[in-house]
């Protein structure tokens, strides 16, 4: 056993370090925007490099040094996993200042260095690991590729389990139990003994109960639409595909493209968000209600001004727009496919049937396309767009196989589409786009 003590600890170390950076996407998707999740690399590689060029200064170190030093550094990595949240939480940076504020470039530096530092603490730990095992340093690079790899599963299985602000103390408890390895079956000064257990303690409470919180740029949808009077959180979802939230407010009304002729009344909405950012807000009024009328006032009606509508597919069903809109006009099967099963939940209230949601588009078109005789590509609200829609429409498998569904029944349906277009409802003809592209974009007819 303590042949596999170094080992041991630094794929455990590897795997913290992982789990950090992919956490860290998912934390800069929620609080800013999705480009910069790509930050998380940028601090990983800023933080392995530092440490590499810190201990090549340094000299070569003796092997009761580099022992001694594999000790700390592992304690060092653990405490820094849970300080550099706390301590980016406290930051008050806003990206949006950037342009105009040179202090807010001082506190992005800040950010930068706060997390950094664990990935050099982690990576430090690594490199003192091949040091100590120069007969065999195979056993480490595997022992550290290995711990990488199981440190980017359980990244993904602890963002299905609990939320990402939970999860954040999930990498300072894996360094944590590394550094416990470090000092099993050797003989350690009391104060290190002290000290890696005192860090276990604290990355276990910080799990219990975290120091820091997700801040949600005040620019993105949902922290605008819950300062609104009476709104509230309905339901709350997290998984690695994103954060859902559902918010009802009485102010919320939520119909792109509505054609500016209409004059009847919204109904209430829920709005749903991914992310942070607004995707779209679903309604289940009576059938027999005046308020299904708007559905028919949309772009997403235009498909169905064709006769002979029995069979659509709903590639990206979002929070559900285009379903409704299909089953408002009398559509006899509807297949809705959409990749994030949280937003069919949120959108169905988990009444969602055995045919929708769950799957890409990908799977959509392979499996249901032959029995449709139209196709409806929807792209979401927001550049925040259904997965299984948007990709879909790059790639040539989107293509029906022939004589499956002709191409003047296969519809794009794109946010863009503004609300000064005619009345869908007394659409009775469209034309499709030129034969050139790869999925016919519908033009609206006036």
């Amino acid at each position: 056993m303590a042949r596999l003590r170094r080992p041991v600890a630094v794929a455990l170390f590897s795997a913290a370090a992982l789990t950090y950076e992919v956490l860290l996407v998912r934390v800069f998707a929620i609080e800013q925007f999705h480009h910069f999740a790509y930050m998380a690399i940028s601090v990983a590689m800023l933080g392995f490099g530092a440490s590499g060029t810190l201990l090549a200064l340094g000299g070569r170190l003796s092997d009761a040094d580099a022992e001694r030093l594999f000790r700390w550094s592992g304690i060092i990595a653990s405490l820094s996993l849970v300080a550099s949240p706390i301590l980016v939480d406290r930051i008050a940076f806003d990206a949006t200042q950037l342009a105009w504020d040179t202090g807010q470039w001082l506190r992005l530096a800040g950010v930068y260095l706060c997390l950094a530092f664990p990935f050099g603490a982690n990576a430090l730990a690594v490199l003192l690991g091949i040091t100590l095992e120069r007969g065999r340093p195979g056993r480490i690079y595997g022992a550290s590729f290995l711990g990488s790899g199981l440190g980017g599963v359980l990244a993904l299985v602890a963002l299905w389990l609990v939320f990402p602000t939970r999860a954040l103390a999930i990498p300072a408890l894996l360094a944590a139990a590394g550094a416990i390895t470090c000092v099993t079956h050797v003989r350690v000064p009391r104060l290190v003994l002290a000290s890696v257990w005192t860090t276990a303690i604290v990355s276990a409470a910080v799990f219990v109960r975290p120091l820091w919180t997700l801040d949600v740029n005040p620019y993105k949808g949902l922290p605008q639409v819950e300062a609104y009077p009476d709104a509230r959180r309905v339901a709350e979802y997290s998984s690695p595909l994103g954060w859902d939230v559902a918010v009802e407010a009485p102010a919320q009304r939520h119909a792109p493209g509505l054609s500016l002729l209409y004059r009847g009344e919204l109904p209430p909405q829920t709005a749903l968000f991914v992310d942070g950012q607004m995707i779209g807000a679903f309604s289940r009024p009576n059938a027999d209600s005046a308020a299904v009328e708007y559905l028919d006032w949309l772009p997403t009606a235009l498909p169905y001004a064709l006769p002979q509508r029995r069979n659509v597919l709903i590639l990206g069903a979002g929070a559900g727009t285009g379903v409704s809109n299909a089953l408002v006009h009398n559509v006899d099967s509807v297949v809705a496919v959409e990749l994030h099963p949280d937003v069919v939940r949120l959108a169905t209230g988990g009444q969602a049937g055995r045919r929708a949601g769950g799957q890409t588009g990908r799977w959509g078109m392979a499996r249901w396309s032959g029995s449709s005789e139209m196709l409806v590509a929807t792209w979401r609200e927001r550049r925040v767009g259904s997965i299984s829609s948007r990709w879909a429409r790059r790639e040539e498998w989107v293509r029906p196989r022939r004589g499956s569904i002709p191409w003047e029944r296969i519809f794009s349906i794109p946010w863009t589409l503004t609300s000064a277009t005619s009345t869908i409802s007394h659409l009775t003809a469209c034309s499709p786009s030129p034969a050139g592209s790869r999925l016919h974009r519908a033009r609206t007819c006036v």
